[in-house]
Parts: structure tokens; C-alpha cells; sequence
């Protein structure tokens, strides 16, 4: 199971191409010649003057989570707070901060704060975009040598809930990409690197991102349970599972800061 850790080819290329070729157009179509995005967005405001650079004015929708996702990769002390609801979510900020650390370092003097981290989190959804796109044609068996095979990755991306979370910092592409790692492992039994079974330490981690690889993970284990011909330790699998949340809990033990989960206290 070579999918997620073989070397990029030119395909994976055109595909990162015609992803963000696909981004742009969306951006161009929804905000800008339909103008009609504020009818199907909620918590979203479209601002009509936003200045970027050497673009000068253009539309940019703003999402009401991107206060907190700003405040939680500029404060440490404001991540762990009970204000961040998305302390359970440390990988997902993490990967934002290092975007925009890594854009700081480019474009400190030509864009603002907020211009980066508007760029950092586009470049991270496009990435989740990518492997989104990456596991929906394994699991269908579809290969880019046609350019006619580009026409399911473009249906796919046409979703609204797919293409307009491009455009926000939140988690919502996330939630697809676990359904579909959950439904690779199901057909190919294991996600395998030098021969060893990093299955369910993959679900586990990205878990640190959005909850929904823990579920994932556990409905994967189940399915097995069912597999008769299928020979793997279940407990193992689940201790695996839920090794990076216990660590990551156990951090925060040992640390001056409180664990507080948002969701569980508002919902």
C-alpha cells in the first residue's frame, strides 16, 4: 500500500495543478461573476473591497471561525484557554502555523498578517484537496493518463460543501478525507510502509486534527471484527487508535495548562 507515501510523479503534478487551476476558477465563479455567495453561506460575510497586494481590491469571504483560528496559532496561553474551541484540534493548528511561519518568512514585507494567514490556510485546504482527490481515484481505480479521468475529480470538487471549504480555515474537507481513508483501508486491509502496519497510528494522529478519524478508525476496526479471513489484534489496533490522543492528554497533564474540551461542554 505505497498511495500515501510514494514519490510524486507527473501525475500527481497535473493533478495539483488542475486542483488549484479548479480552486481559482471556483473563487472567480462564486464571489465574483455569480455574486451570490452570501445567500448560500452561513457564519460567512463576503467583504467586496478586501485589499491583497499587488491585486489591489477583491472579494474575499470571511468565516466567523477565523478569529479563533488566528488567536490559537498566535497564542499559546489563547490555545489552551477555555475561549479556543479547537484545543482538540492541535494538529490542524499546528499545520496552519507552519504555513504561516514558512509564508512569514516569504512575504514579510509585502503582506500583512492576516493576508498570511488567509494564504496559509488556502495552501493547507488545497493540500487536504489533494489527498482527498488521491484516494477517491485509488479507491475507484481511476488514473490521470486520460484527460477525460480529470471529469469525476471535477464533479468531486463541484460539492458545494467541498469547494467552498477551500475557502475557510475550518475542518469540513477533513471529515470526507477520513470517510474516504476508512474506505481505502476496508479495500486494501492496510496502509503499509518498509512492512509495517501504520494503519490505525495514521487514523490516530490525524485524529489531533478532527475527531472524525477517531470514529473512522473505530467503524474500520469494527468492520474487521466481522472479516473472518481477516487475522489482526483488534486491542492492538484500538490501544494504536488512541495512543496519540492519551499522549497528547498526557502533554497537558504534565504542563502548566488545563485540557478543556469545547465540544463536549457546549454540546
Amino acid at each position: 500500500m505505497k498511495l500515501l507515501f510514494k514519490k510524486i510523479n507527473y501525475s500527481d503534478i497535473s493533478l495539483l495543478f488542475f486542483l488549484i487551476f479548479a480552486t481559482l476558477s471556483s473563487y472567480v465563479l462564486e464571489f465574483n461573476i455569480k455574486d451570490t455567495a452570501n445567500q448560500y453561506f452561513w457564519c460567512v460575510e463576503v467583504k467586496k473591497d478586501f485589499t491583497f497586494s499587488f491585486l489591489g481590491n477583491i472579494k474575499l469571504p470571511i468565516h466567523c471561525d477565523e478569529g479563533p483560528y488566528l488567536s490559537a496559532i498566535s497564542s499559546i496561553d489563547y490555545f489552551f484557554s477555555e475561549s479556543n474551541p479547537y484545543q482538540k484540534r492541535p494538529l490542524w493548528i499546528l499545520s496552519i502555523k507552519t504555513f504561516f511561519l514558512l509564508f512569514s518568512f516569504i512575504f514579510d514585507s509585502l503582506l500583512s498578517e492576516y493576508q498570511i494567514f488567509r494564504l496559509s490556510t488556502l495552501s493547507l485546504q488545497i493540500i487536504i484537496l489533494f489527498s482527498i482527490a488521491k484516494l477517491f481515484l485509488s479507491i475507484l481505480k481511476i488514473d490521470l493518463e486520460k484527460t477525460s479521468n480529470y471529469f469525476p475529480i471535477l464533479v468531486l470538487i463541484l460539492f458545494p460543501y467541498i469547494r467552498w471549504n477551500i475557502f475557510f480555515p475550518s475542518h469540513g474537507n477533513l471529515t470526507l478525507l477520513a470517510t474516504l481513508l476508512s474506505l481505502y483501508v476496508i479495500k486494501n486491509r492496510n496502509i503499509k510502509l518498509n512492512n509495517k502496519d501504520l494503519t490505525f497510528i495514521i487514523f490516530g494522529f490525524l485524529s489531533l486534527a478532527h475527531r472524525s478519524f477517531l470514529v473512522f478508525g473505530f467503524l474500520t476496526i469494527t468492520y474487521f471484527l466481522f472479516q473472518k479471513n481477516f487475522k489482526s489484534n483488534k486491542i492492538y489496533s484500538a490501544f494504536q487508535l488512541l495512543s496519540p490522543t492519551l499522549l497528547y492528554e498526557l502533554l497537558i497533564y504534565i504542563s502548566p495548562f488545563n485540557s478543556y474540551d469545547w465540544n463536549r461542554n457546549e454540546y
